[in-house]
């Protein structure tokens, strides 16, 4: 075995016994062994014992929290009178204790994954393992289809030489007899032998059944885990924001929430703490379980797969496994048939039938022996060593580790949740509601409303006529509408007298003033 393999399975060997330690009672306080058997009722309950010791205790957490408030609710203060250290250094408070809360929410992430990524890992070896297990069942199925073929074309060697035996010498047909016999033999001890073979691996198929199990229940609680701890960190963040921006609504609404996320996280707790304690029952005592589904073989063949040491020999086979028996009977009836081959040579004269019947029952036995050397490849310990560690490994080691991690990030995010929802009442007193920062459409803005829209500006807002400009456009057009009126025939007579010589026209002061009335 590696020494790294070995200094692993001591490393995590505290832990597993850590959690193998918890006792194992019933409601009824019945004492239950520790041993991993999950089609137990008993066991079953053991398990559901301490995920309801966990609700219970977060029960009574909440009773304190609800009475907690309950006081802060009754209790009388000044509204008006608040000071703004106390409310910098709540603010503060709550802040801090989120920031411990992310922290919390961050390894739990970590452990999830990192027990996700331990039992996928163990998930796909055990595929790899199936699909190797599944060839060599094929291989199996083929040197028993070439080992019937082996029987069949002895049988009808054997009658070609019975049919021939008034004529051949006596002492060769004895020779000949015992030749088939002891070919007969073999092939009887090779069929015996695959038909150990087929058992164990027949057994070894347990493997894809709890692989499926075991997947389906890692990958529905990996999604509930991520989901629910992904919406605690989207509350967490509401909430770090409110207490930032010191406002009694979002806080009030956190408080709300918070009750759900802090429910939530004890939930968590008392579902892994159950799956972690069966865990590390499988871990620290594999042997019972298996020995209810398997035989003897099998786990011995688990066993050799998890222990052996790789080498680049073929032979390097568990001994449930007799692909080396098989190999050396096939090796004893080649040698048996080169011997039998001689001697019809001897009795028939290298007749065609003869020919025929021999170079069928040499061929069969060559392409056995090709077989059973793709068999003992298939099954050797190169072949599932890596496989076999990393199940045990990914169960044992990096399953147990993230296990653990998520059990401690949960049980302080849960303490850490306590903590703030018993501070956060605090903040409904001392925390104002802010006001909002936009206004609807339909609404007037403050500080620009309705009453003083540009469109309603009089024309005297310069104070004066004589210096608007829409007054002195105005005038201008009164007063040469009045010229034109009035002294039309001035101007006419005015047209062919010099510029120089024509009269200037009365200020503009002047018109306004004899408009008015004043001269």
């Amino acid at each position: 075995m590696d020494v790294e393999v070995e200094e692993e399975r001591a490393g995590m060997s505290w832990l597993i016994a850590f959690l193998h330690g918890f006792p194992h009672v019933r409601f009824s306080f019945e004492s239950v062994a520790a041993v991993f058997q999950p089609e137990d009722g008993k066991y079953r309950e053991a398990l559901i014992f301490w995920a309801a010791a966990t609700l219970l205790l977060a029960a009574l957490l909440l009773i304190v929290i609800i009475a907690v408030w309950v006081a802060r609710c009754c209790s009388r203060s000044d509204q008006n009178v608040k000071s703004i250290r106390k409310v910098r250094n709540l603010s503060t408070l709550l802040f801090v204790v989120s920031i411990f809360c992310f922290i919390s929410l961050g390894l739990c992430l970590f452990g999830n994954e990192h027990m996700n990524r331990g039992v996928s890992s163990a998930v796909d070896s055990v595929d790899d393992a199936d699909r190797n297990i599944r060839l060599a069942e094929v291989q199996r199925q083929n040197l028993n289809l070439t080992n019937r073929n082996i029987t069949a074309h002895l049988e009808s060697l054997a009658t070609l030489v019975k049919n021939s035996s008034a004529t051949i010498n006596e002492t060769l047909f004895n020779e000949t007899v015992v030749l088939f016999r002891n070919l007969s033999l073999s092939v009887d001890a090779v069929n015996s032998s695959l038909g150990q073979i087929a058992a164990v691996l027949t057994d070894l198929r347990f493997l894809r059944s709890a692989n499926d199990w075991v997947e389906r229940i890692e990958f529905e609680r990996w999604v509930i885990c991520a989901s629910l701890l992904s919406i605690m960190i989207v509350v967490l963040f509401a909430g770090a924001v409110a207490f930032c921006r010191r406002n009694k609504k979002g806080t009030v609404v956190f408080s709300a929430f918070g009750v759900v996320i802090f429910l939530v996280s004890w939930m968590l707790l008392a579902l892994m703490l159950a799956l972690s304690l069966g865990l590390a029952d499988y871990c620290a005592a594999p042997d019972p379980f298996l020995e209810r589904h398997m035989s003897d073989s099998s786990r011995q063949t688990i066993s050799f797969y998890r222990d052996c040491n790789v080498t680049g020999s073929h032979d390097n086979v568990p001994p449930a496994i007799a692909v080396g028996n098989v190999s050396n009977f096939l090796s004893q009836m080649q040698s048996t048939e080169t011997s039998l081959e001689a001697v019809l040579q001897k009795i028939f004269n290298e007749s065609a039938e003869m020919k025929n019947a021999v170079s069928l029952l040499a061929g069969d036995l060559s392409l056995s022996l090709k077989s059973v050397g793709a068999l003992e490849s298939t099954v050797s310990c190169y072949s599932f060593r890596d496989d076999m560690t990393r199940i045990h490994n990914g169960l044992c080691s990096e399953g147990i580790m993230g296990a653990f991690i998520l059990l401690v990030s949960l049980l302080l995010i849960g303490v850490f949740l306590f903590i703030l929802l018993l501070i956060v009442c605090r903040a409904w007193q001392l925390f104002t509601i802010r006001p909002t920062d936009y206004i609807e459409v339909d609404e007037d803005d403050p500080f620009f409303p309705r009453a003083h829209d540009t469109s309603t500006i009089p024309v005297d807002i310069y104070g004066t006529h004589v210096y608007n400009p829409r007054t002195r456009f105005a005038n201008s057009i009164e007063s040469d509408t009045e010229n034109g009126r009035v002294g039309g025939d001035h101007e006419t007579a005015n047209t062919t007298t010099p510029l120089w010589q024509r009269n200037a026209p009365p200020p503009a002061y002047e018109s306004v003033r004899s408009r008015n009335g004043f001269n």
